[in-house]
Formats: C-alpha cells, sequence, structure tokens
C-alpha cells in the first residue's frame, strides 16, 4: 500500500477553480487531493465519508455564502475524523477569531505558502494518529468497545427518527481456548488480527459500525438493512475468515471458523432511549449466538 493511500484526504473548498486546480498541482503529489466548488457537494461527500479527511474551506464562497457555518455542518454530520481549516484573504484577527470559535482547526490566509500548509497537514496527521489510538483496539486496530457505543448510539437516533430497520450481528471465534492452548497465545492473537484484516476487506457502508466487543468477540451494527440482507453479510464474513489459511509458530497451516447471533431491532418492544435499545439489541444478538452454539454441541468438530 502506497504512503498517499494511508494519508488523510485533502478536501479543498472554493469557488475558484484557478484555485483549486492549483492546490492539485502542488498537494496532488503526495495526498489524494479533492476539490469542491459547492457546499452542496461538500456535505454530499461527507455524509460518505467512511475515513480522515483534512477540510480547508474558504470562508466566502459566492454560491453558498458562508465558509464558516458550512464548516459547522461538516463537523456535525461527520461519521469520520475530519480537521477543518479556514482559507481566507482577509487576515483581520476578528475574522480569524470568528473562525476558529465556530469551531475551524485553524486559519489560512491566502494567497498561502505551501509550508505553512503542509505544517497543517501535519499537525491534522497528528491529531488523527491521538483520535486513532483513542478509539481503536490496540491489536486488531477496529473501534474498541467505548467508541463501538458512541457511533452506535448516534446511528440509532437516526434510525428511530426514521424507523428503519436495523441489525446487530454479534460474532465470536469458535474454539478459541482450543487454539490458544493448541498453537499458543501469540499465534491467538495472529487469528484475531486476520479476522479484523478480514471485516476491514469488506465493503462498509459509512453508516455501519464494526468493532471488537471483547476476547474473541466482534459486533457490527447495521443500520438501514434487513434482516435477510445482514445475513448475507454474516456468511460472507463468515466464509472470509474460514477461508483464510493460518499458520501457527512452527508453520503449520490451519483455518478457524466463526459462529454468528442476529438481533433485528423491534420497534414494539424498544424503548424511547437509544442506549435501552443499543443494550437491548446487544444482549438479543448474543443470545442468538449462544444458541447457534448451542445446537451444534452434539454434531461433532475438528479441533483446530
Amino acid at each position: 500500500m502506497s504512503e498517499q493511500s494511508n494519508s488523510p484526504k485533502l478536501v479543498f473548498v472554493d469557488d475558484g477553480r484557478d484555485f483549486l486546480d492549483t492546490c492539485n498541482i502542488l498537494f496532488g503529489g503526495d495526498h489524494c487531493v479533492i476539490t469542491f466548488e459547492t457546499a452542496e457537494k461538500t456535505m454530499e461527500f461527507t455524509r460518505s465519508l467512511n475515513e480522515p479527511a483534512i477540510f480547508f474551506v474558504d470562508m466566502s464562497l459566492r454560491q453558498d455564502g458562508d465558509g464558516v457555518e458550512l464548516i459547522r455542518s461538516i463537523i456535525s454530520v461527520a461519521r469520520a475524523p475530519v480537521i477543518c481549516y479556514c482559507l481566507s484573504g482577509d487576515a483581520d484577527p476578528k475574522t480569524k477569531f470568528t473562525a476558529l470559535s465556530a469551531g475551524a482547526d485553524g486559519y489560512v490566509v491566502k494567497p498561502f505558502d505551501k509550508c505553512e500548509v503542509d505544517g497543517y497537514i501535519l499537525a491534522a496527521e497528528r491529531s488523527f494518529s491521538r483520535i486513532f489510538n483513542a478509539t481503536r483496539d490496540h491489536l486488531t486496530g477496529l473501534l474498541n468497545r467505548r467508541e463501538f457505543e458512541k457511533a452506535a448510539l448516534r446511528e440509532l437516533g437516526q434510525v428511530m427518527r426514521w424507523r428503519r430497520p436495523t441489525v446487530c450481528l454479534f460474532f465470536d471465534l469458535d474454539y478459541f481456548k482450543e487454539i490458544n492452548d493448541t498453537h499458543s497465545h501469540s499465534t491467538g492473537d495472529s487469528v484475531l488480527q486476520v479476522i479484523a484484516t478480514c471485516f476491514d476487506a469488506h465493503p462498509w457502508r459509512s453508516s455501519d459500525v464494526v468493532c471488537r466487543y471483547g476476547g474473541d468477540e466482534f459486533v457490527i451494527l447495521l443500520p438501514e438493512i434487513t434482516e435477510a440482507e445482514a445475513r448475507r453479510i454474516a456468511d460472507t464474513l463468515k466464509k472470509a475468515v474460514a477461508s483464510t489459511s493460518l499458520k501457527n509458530t512452527a508453520g503449520e497451516i490451519f483455518h478457524v471458523s466463526m459462529s454468528v447471533g442476529l438481533a433485528e431491532l423491534n420497534f414494539d418492544r424498544a424503548g424511547r432511549e437509544a442506549s435501552t435499545i443499543l443494550k437491548d439489541l446487544i444482549e438479543r444478538s448474543d443470545e442468538d449466538l449462544k444458541k447457534v452454539k448451542s445446537q451444534r454441541q452434539n454434531k461433532g468438530r475438528v479441533t483446530p
């Protein structure tokens, strides 16, 4: 994977086409640069954003007016981490104060020196690194349980407002204790990392919330999706994991499998609080998982 693909996207919003073309020339070699001339297109992109991005937004857009208001909107709807900088030809400290107090993370006066913007990009990347460390499980890189709950509550708020179907999937690794005992705990850690890689490779929507819930457990919230669609996703993930060849510390190849429980949001039994709804979804999907595993207990198995 190239260094550019690991870097946050740079999003420049300005109603001057020549300026946007210049930004592409200056920064396109080291970063993925995206440009927009209107607030509408910018917000359409932001709503679908599922990875960190750095926005540079002009304070005065001819078609849309106030760029500061656009920054507020970007921050309010973005599901992925974003850093927003204001662009302006106005160097007045009061104008800078207005932008920064509205939520902008910095203020760049045009025409700018490339070195200054490079410095802002580096500062944003450091911020993203801190966010990643605080919100991700250190072993797998997936969302940790606390961040999952925050993101899931946000999504459930929208789901409940529009009464959209939603499903919770609860996965766990089959015979994880035996894997650790047979192959070693370091091999067990490697297995969890492989599962996370398989999950990461799935084409998730920006509204889907995926996490390592704890130990060998993984939980996924799928807003605005039917039970049948959720089962297809679960089957795809299970097949991806099962088809992956793993090696233990002795170089021996083995395979693993996962079980999954499912719970669909029931509006008739759901409470009014998103936290209550989330707890109910997780508990019922966990109960369903236990039923699935219990039904297989007497069918025999191959030791990993």
